[in-house]
């Protein structure tokens, strides 16, 4: 065990002394302190600089370029912590320049005389503001005034060049299912905010509600049960994404999961064969369908500034369509040879209805059944391959694989954490190591994938505060990912920046999962593979402290290729005491828990030699890998659905419940 004394830290700059306070305040036994400044994420090019900047009560912002309004926001914010009058002016101590170009990176650079931020866009502007935000007190991120603050602080003297790597960066949620009030969803904007990630993909109609009020048609918040968004509370929220750099997608679903719109308009939707009730699937061939959703469409993009309308198209119940005599009719005239085909027919024409308001459509993998012109963007869900084939046709790909980056899942097997939507777990570092450049991918069609989100299905969800927790700390691990260049990726170092921004977290009262015990440790790493499958041995001593279930990881890093892993076994004094025998394809194999070996140790001995033997082999060319730990809890921590006794949980093979 360590102390967490200040000349531990190591940064190649020098940090202010209330972010090291803040540090040392943060740190515990189990986290090594961060390296680098507390950036989330990490900045993509970063050079000391001689001297400091003294911020206090004297300071002033300057808007330079035609970015007041940007400026004037930045300043409110300041203000709202500091109590100081922060003036904005042509000049000013801190000074933001909007310059010719395009994107979302950022300049920022620090000395003794001031700061100055460039930027392309608001956006740029913004994420220089949140990383100065970053280098200064945790207390900055604060919803009012901080007494902390009155003395002012230090900003190293340095230069940052930054920038993406990837333009969607996203959190998917769904407010159909349980309703998110509008303060949670400002909370969440928050928190995406301070770690730059850019796009809210809001899921906010299907089968459980409608969440949108759409003056043309009443009845679909009037009669569907539970609260909605009036459309002044959408353009609040609105609003309140755009000042911090966020766009927001909403997402209309259809064909399918649409029985709220059954409720309110049964017309809309294919009857039942017995006649009682309506199925939660449109009636495509009844023109007052399309009449609907041009004028859903037309009210939404009114709202929305955003590109991007989500059509949904996902898991439609094609059977309601073959029993309906109309469907059938609308087929045969139409020429349309089965049902893949008449749903491309629906998707098509829906696509063209939002792109008539000046958007672009995104949809569900499953929208490329039939077939789909290029111009329909993807996001792929059923694993990566979907997507990986979309975008070798051309299409824009969001990323977003069940149930890697889905936030609906636990964090952890442990008992402090809810049940999920499943048994199986999604840990910090499966997000970290996510990387949407899929091996084996040509330039051009690794250029058409877009980036990833992390989604939070609302079946499981139940207050704000779940939420929250649920797509933090994973979400920051996802924006480095997206964001930062991938050789820089560091788990001890992120774990230790984390600690800080667990802090601004706290401070500006979002709440978020954070539990020590159940946190994945790096164990080994790899940088190059022999061309051939070998067996690795892995000294874990030190590791491994108590019998019980021990889970093991291995994630990609870099390089052109990937790698299998066949076999995991833990040894104790060189003796085979655990196995799990199952075959793991890194990158590709997100849909099912494959990437866990589940090694269960029945007797814990003082003083034995353990080491983890994993066999593996590259898979063209090969990659740079790390391996993770995550060691047993005591048997009263776990979950009653999530205990290695239950066996429901990380399973080989095991299909999610989304393909039962």
């Amino acid at each position: 065990m360590w102390s967490c004394d200040m000349h531990l830290i190591m940064t190649p700059i020098s940090l202010s002394r209330l972010v090291v306070a803040a540090t040392v305040a943060l740190c515990t036994d189990f986290i090594a302190l961060a390296k680098s400044p507390a950036l989330i994420p990490q900045a993509a090019v970063m050079e000391a600089k001689q001297g400091a900047f003294s911020v206090s009560e004297a300071l002033s912002f300057g808007a330079v370029g035609g970015c007041d309004d940007e400026v004037a926001f930045f300043a409110s914010e300041m203000r709202k912590v500091t109590g100081w009058k922060v003036p904005v002016g042509k000049n000013g101590q801190v000074v933001f320049e909007k310059v010719s170009g395009s994107g979302e990176g950022y300049q920022l650079e620090i000395n003794s005389a001031g700061v100055t931020i460039q930027a392309a866009s608001s956006a740029g502007l913004f994420y220089g503001f949140q990383t100065l935000r970053q280098l200064s007190p945790v207390e900055v991120f604060a919803k009012r005034q901080q007494a902390s603050l009155v003395n002012g602080w230090e900003l190293p003297g340095l230069k940052i060049q930054d920038q993406p790597r990837f333009e969607w960066r996203g959190v998917l949620v769904d407010v159909s299912r349980h309703f998110q009030p509008k303060e949670e969803m400002l909370k969440l904007l928050d928190s995406m905010a301070m770690v730059k990630l850019n796009v809210l993909h809001w899921h906010l109609t299907d089968d459980q509600g409608w969440r949108p009020e759409i003056k043309a048609y009443p009845k679909l918040t009037s009669q569907n049960k539970g609260k909605y968004y009036s459309q002044e509370d959408l353009r609040e929220i609105v609003a309140y994404a755009q000042e911090r750099g966020i766009t927001i997608v909403p997402e209309i679903d259809v064909p399918g999961h649409s029985g709220a719109v059954a409720r309110a308009y049964p017309e809309l939707c294919v009857a039942k064969k017995d006649g009682k009730g309506r199925h939660n699937v449109y009636d495509v061939s009844n023109p007052e369908v399309y009449t609907f959703l041009d004028n859903v469409f037309g009210e939404l993009s009114a709202i929305f500034p955003g590109s991007y309308i989500h059509l949904g198209a996902d898991e439609v119940g094609k059977g309601a369509w073959r029993h309906d005599a109309g469907c059938q009719a609308f087929m045969k005239k139409n020429g349309i040879k089965d049902l893949h085909g008449l749903q491309a027919h629906f998707v098509g024409r829906v696509s063209a209805l939002i792109r008539k308001y000046g958007k672009k459509p995104i949809a569900w993998d499953e929208a490329l059944e039939g077939g789909a012109d290029k111009g329909l963007a993807i996001m792929s869900w059923r694993g990566v391959q979907p997507g990986m084939e979309a975008a070798k046709h051309g299409h824009k790909v969001v990323l977003c694989p069940v149930s890697a980056l889905y936030y609906d899942r636990a964090n952890s097997r442990s008992a402090s954490h809810p049940n999920g939507y499943s048994a199986n777990t999604v840990t910090l570092s499966q997000s970290y190591y996510f990387e949407p450049h899929i091996p084996g991918l040509s330039d051009e069609a690794k250029a058409c994938i877009m980036g990833a989100q992390g989604c939070v299905w609302g079946e499981k969800i139940r207050g704000g505060d779940h939420l929250q927790r649920q797509v933090m700390l994973r979400g920051a691990a996802l924006s480095e990912a997206l964001w930062s260049p991938r050789a820089s990726l560091d788990w001890n170092d992120f774990l230790g920046r984390l600690e800080v921004h667990r802090g601004r977290l706290s401070a500006s009262e979002v709440p978020y999962w954070w539990e020590e015990e159940t946190t994945a440790q790096q164990v080994g790493s790899w940088s190059q593979l022999k061309a051939e499958r070998e067996a690795v041995i892995l000294p874990l001593d030190g590791k491994i402290k108590r019998a019980g279930l021990h889970e093991f990881l291995f994630h990609r890093t870099q390089g052109e290729g990937s790698f299998h892993i066949f076999k995991a076994e833990m040894l104790e004094d060189g003796k085979v005491v655990a196995e799990d025998a199952h075959v793991y394809t890194a990158t590709v194999e997100p849909r099912r828990p494959n990437q866990y070996y589940l090694l269960h140790l029945e007797e814990f001995k003082p003083g034995a030699s353990y080491a983890l033997r994993y066999t593996i082999e590259p898979v063209k060319g090969g990659s740079s890998g790390v391996v993770m730990h995550l060691p047993a809890l005591e048997a009263d921590r776990y979950a009653k659905d999530r205990s290695p006794g239950a066996g429901k949980s990380n399973i080989s093979g095991q299909k999610q419940p989304d393909e039962l």
